[in-house]
């Protein structure tokens, strides 16, 4: 039997492997890859609790609405952040550049705890209630408007507010941390100290005295603090403009009270700012909104600006400006 190798057919096993079979793709991303995750969970954070606020709550068991929002908000970020993989880096690193020269240098300038301060306020201002603020337009005229002002003997108690703001510690490199509200941390260690150590003490009776700033301080140097609620009033307010705030004296029925002055739009820092140097997770600021300016309430019934009013003082009769 004769054998044609021309008809032989050599057919290749189907589970021959090739010697040059290529390698798994591998993962090119490294450190960047993390880095972009950890940037997109710091942006959908803050755009998320914006995104809960406008859209319908569904009300879902165990706020799965809310939870899968966080993850689409979260996807989407980071998609946007790999898609633009080169530009969000070079931005990435310039703004950890200048935020660490911020640090670093000498004088007042824009550094990381500038930074972590902005974006927890902004989380804090997502979080916030709607305005707990009474709007106040008119006032009465008081015929003890011009006594109250002049007791209000400033430039005499300066050294007293220096001595306070140098004692506290605390308040103290928070003003130099964050300068830009410099003037009022400084006005809430006065404010702290002052109402920490006040005691209620009436007039003479049938009388209505109001004792000037200097006064209240001379009578005990500066340790403690006596009289009623104007004397207090009075003090608190000199105190504060003495170092450049802005007080007014507020009149109720049968009530007085000191109030300090903040912006509008500042509103959010300073609710932040106060928690942060009192310690105070649940806050709930009182205030008077005139034009375009907060009035938070500085009464001896707590020692943060932004206290509770005291029971019974919500009619205003008039208003003293310093």
């Amino acid at each position: 039997m004769a054998y044609n190798d021309n008809q032989m057919n050599y057919v290749e096993p189907s589970n021959y492997e090739s010697a040059t079979e290529p390698k798994p793709e591998e993962n090119d991303e490294g450190w960047i890859g993390v880095i972009l995750e950890y940037v997109s969970i710091l942006v959908a954070l803050p755009l998320f609790l914006l995104l809960s606020k406008v859209l319908p709550d569904p009300d879902w068991v165990i706020n799965l609405d809310r939870i899968l929002l966080f993850i689409l908000t979260f996807i989407v970020i980071y998609f946007v952040a790999h898609s633009f993989k080169f530009i969000t880096t070079i931005g990435l690193f310039a703004g950890i550049g200048f935020l660490t020269y911020g640090s670093l240098a000498s004088g007042d300038h824009y550094g990381w705890k500038n930074a972590v301060f902005d974006y927890a306020s902004l989380i804090n201002s997502l979080n916030r209630d709607d305005d707990q603020g009474v709007y106040v337009l008119d006032f009465l005229v008081n015929e003890n408007e011009k006594k109250i002002r002049e007791a209000c003997d400033y430039t005499n108690v300066r050294s007293c507010a220096l001595k306070i703001i140098d004692e506290n510690k605390e308040f103290k490199d928070k003003a130099d941390d964050y300068y830009q509200y410099r003037t009022f941390i400084q006005s809430c260690a006065i404010c702290k100290y002052v109402n920490e150590n006040w005691n209620y003490v009436n007039d003479p009776k049938n009388e209505e005295y109001f004792a000037k700033a200097s006064e209240t301080l001379q009578s005990t140097k500066g340790k403690s603090f006596y009289g009623d609620c104007d004397d207090h009033s009075i003090l608190l307010a000199s105190l504060i403009k003495a170092i450049g705030g802005e007080s007014r004296i507020v009149l109720a029925d049968g009530h007085a009270y000191p109030e300090i002055r903040v912006q509008k739009k500042e509103l959010n820092d300073i609710e932040f700012l106060i928690k942060s140097l009192y310690k105070i997770r649940n806050l709930k600021l009182h205030y008077h909104i005139d034009d375009n300016a907060i009035w938070l309430n500085m009464d001896y019934t707590g020692n943060y600006p932004g206290t509770r009013f005291l029971k019974g003082s919500e009619k205003i009769i008039s208003v003293v400006n310093i």
